[in-house]
């Protein structure tokens, strides 16, 4: 599940993690930074797909092996144009309850069930020129479907 990110991406998600890290502990609470043990560890995993049950599956795999992993944070690197809204309620849900905060950064799109997943997170980060939002409804022709 771990895997090499490039410098630039890696920058953005430092710059991230320090930035949300020191929202979320009082100063009193800082760790001593000069000790080894000090060091924050940062559980990155994708979904870069559409939402379906793959996507909740990698999602189990990777809350489970973050806490085994003893995580400080998590880091859901999105990029999706949505999908099945029933698997993007179950992530939502295990994000609103996960005892791990999480940091959300959409890379280019995180478009419908994946903007329901995102504002889940406990904090956003969208690139520059990344979008978030609803896509309009359509049938299995790509006709619109009207309003409810």
């Amino acid at each position: 599940m771990f895997r090499i990110i490039t410098v630039r991406f890696k920058l953005i998600l430092l710059t991230a993690v320090v930035f949300v890290a020191s929202s979320f502990v009082p100063d009193a609470a800082k760790p001593d930074t000069t000790s080894a043990e000090s060091q924050i560890r940062v559980y990155v995993y994708d979904i870069r797909k559409e939402i379906a049950k793959p996507a909740w599956w990698v999602t189990q795999k990777a809350f489970k092996e973050a806490e085994e992993w003893k995580a400080d944070y998590i880091i859901l690197h999105l990029n999706t144009y949505g999908g099945q809204v029933n698997y993007a309620d179950s992530i939502r849900t295990k994000i609103l309850n996960s005892s791990i905060p999480v940091i959300g950064f959409i890379d280019n799109q995180a478009i419908s069930a994946g903007a329901l997943i995102s504002i889940a997170c406990d904090s956003l980060f969208i690139r520059s020129g990344g979008s978030i939002g609803a896509a309009t409804v359509v049938d299995q022709s790509g006709n619109v479907v009207p309003d409810k």
